[in-house]
């Protein structure tokens, strides 16, 4: 899942991962953002909004 993808965008705490995004994109005119997590603890605080 993540080999295939070509832009990953990461949100971290210190040394812990909190949220991420997987997109597929052209680099030119199109993105699908696939993915969005962002860990229960930190979710409601704008890490999703930040990520996409």
């Amino acid at each position: 899942m993540v080999q295939n993808s070509n832009l990953m965008v990461t949100a971290w705490d210190q040394d812990c991962l909190v949220g991420i995004a997987r997109s597929l994109t052209d680099f030119h005119c199109a993105c699908y953002l696939s993915d969005l997590a962002v860990y229960l603890d930190y979710q409601q605080s704008g890490i999703g909004l930040q990520l996409q």
